[in-house]
């Protein structure tokens, strides 16, 4: 269901916000979902310690250990066909949660093939650019965000994170994570779209919002999310 949105919310000012579109058609402001890898401070990596059987070339003893940019990590070559890693390359490990996302921009124009012939397909690999939402409530499975914070969201404080509550998972509050905006393969096992999408003047704000974190600069007297949050501080 299409959620209603709270009197001191900037989505409460839209005539609508989230619109209902069957189709599921790939366009900016879809809803999707995808699997989010949590975004720890210190990175982690697979360290393969030895083949569990010298006649097995598929399975390894691994250990996951955490890695520092500033030291040489090390790599211990091991005849396993699913773990080969090259020279200056580690295998990192993410713990992954599937999350809504907002897709924010689909992939770029195609390469012509003469130009990649005979290269590694990541080069040019297509990819989309997505943002996740994260839980904003406690349900006893996750912590939550604390209240006072997700009302000073709904207010735009924070260039970083916005606030919703989104039409799918029980209509609850959401922190969108604007900061962790990454790239999503459009192979089609990779996501799933939803059939909402933000309207277009709803895409227009949240292009704004994008753009505020990015650039950290928000125009106060042209600009729609300038005047709603400068509105929502001095009334609420």
């Amino acid at each position: 269901m299409i959620p209603k949105y709270p009197d001191d919310s900037f989505q409460a000012f839209f005539e609508e916000w989230w619109i209902q579109d069957d189709g599921r058609e790939l366009c900016r402001g879809r809803l999707i979902k995808a699997f989010v890898p949590h975004v720890d401070q210190v990175p982690c990596a697979l360290k393969p310690i030895a083949r569990t059987d010298d006649r097995e070339h598929q399975l390894a003893d691994c250990e996951i250990v955490h890695v520092d940019i500033s030291k040489v990590f090390e790599r211990r070559t091991l005849p396993v066909a699913g773990l080969i890693c090259y020279e200056g390359e580690i295998r990192t490990v993410y713990r992954a949660k599937k999350r809504p996302m907002l897709l924010i921009a689909l992939a770029g124009q195609s390469v012509p093939p003469e130009l990649t012939r005979g290269r590694p397909k990541y080069q040019t690999s297509a990819t989309h650019l997505a943002i996740p939402y994260y839980g904003g409530t406690a349900d006893g499975k996750r912590a939550g965000f604390d209240p006072e914070f997700l009302a000073r969201l709904r207010k735009c404080e924070f260039p970083q994170f916005s606030w919703d509550i989104l039409p799918i998972d029980r209509g609850e509050e959401s922190v969108l994570r604007i900061d962790h905006i990454q790239p999503i393969s459009t192979h089609y096992k990779s996501f799933h779209p939803t059939e909402f999408r933000l309207s277009q003047d709803a895409l227009n704000f949240m292009d704004e919002w994008v753009a505020w974190h990015i650039f950290d600069q928000l125009p106060e007297d042209d600009s729609l999310l300038g005047y709603l949050r400068k509105g929502l501080n001095e009334i609420c």
